[in-house]
């Protein structure tokens, strides 16, 4: 069985993955009827890494409801195939029988971000924390969760927690969460702004101010592969093209997508 955990901690490494995969099936210890079927399935995952193997996973959990090692062998397989709803129902399961809930709660906290549930993922977290206030892992799950909800700023302050209490903790993701706070954030901001502008003159047929935004050296695109114009030519066709009365221009911004470079 250490053999196998340390397989599927290795999933990423194929070298140790096989090696300890390999560990496992040539263990010639007498195993139980649940070490054979988890024995199967690693035959199985030196195939196919996501192979469907829930109906295992439950197996396990029906001959060992009161144990929380088959519920964490469940999720490992919801996980392998993308079972977020199925996996989440497995950790308040593993909840209301383990009698340590301090790792469930920080899995539980990812899981409800998968689900996009944010409220309850804090709640998680907190509930994390309050049970293993000196272990860095909970700053570090803390601090990802405040990246997801870009709280950037939140973000490195929890990760530098997480790196106080232990030097190998938090290091890295506090640099990445500093620098979007500081360099990525204000751009996103900026370009939001701007964009903002041109809409809003847009909205209102406003041709001064949208050649205004318009840079001397920019080519642009019309409807149709042949309509690429220079600053001129984009001006006069805003001016053509938002000339009628009866054109009312009336639309919703409902999503924004800006990938800013590293740079």
């Amino acid at each position: 069985m250490a053999n196998y955990y340390m397989a599927l901690m290795n999933s990423g490494n194929e070298e140790k993955f096989k090696h300890y995969g390999n560990a496992a099936l040539n263990c010639k210890a007498k195993l139980s009827a649940a070490e054979k079927l988890i024995k199967g399935t690693m035959v199985i995952l030196m195939e196919k890494k996501d192979a469907y193997l829930t109906g295992v996973g439950k197996k396990l959990v029906e001959m060992y409801p009161k144990d929380v090692a088959a519920y964490y062998l469940l999720l490992d397989y919801q996980d392998r195939v993308g079972d977020i709803n199925g996996s989440h129902e497995t950790l308040l399961k593993a909840l209301e029988i383990t009698e340590r809930p301090a790792p469930v709660y920080n899995m539980l906290g990812y899981s409800y971000m998968s689900l996009n549930q944010n409220d309850k993922a804090e709640v998680a977290f907190d509930k994390y924390i309050e049970l293993v206030p000196d272990n860095p892992n909970i700053y570090d799950s803390r601090g990802d969760f405040y990246m997801n909800i870009k709280e950037y700023g939140k973000a490195y302050d929890t990760y530098i927690k997480s790196n106080a209490l232990d030097p190998q903790w938090g290091l890295e993701k506090a640099k990445k969460a500093k620098h979007i706070f500081e360099v990525k954030e204000p751009a996103m901001v900026a370009v939001t702004a701007l964009l903002d502008k041109y809409n809003s003159a847009f909205k209102a047929k406003d041709v001064a101010t949208l050649a205004a935004f318009l840079a001397e050296d920019g080519l642009y695109c019309g409807t149709d592969p042949s309509e690429i114009w220079d600053k001129k030519q984009a001006s006069v066709g805003f001016e053509e093209g938002l000339a009628s009365i009866s054109l009312v221009i009336d639309h919703t911004v409902d999503r924004r997508e800006m990938l800013i470079a590293e740079d």
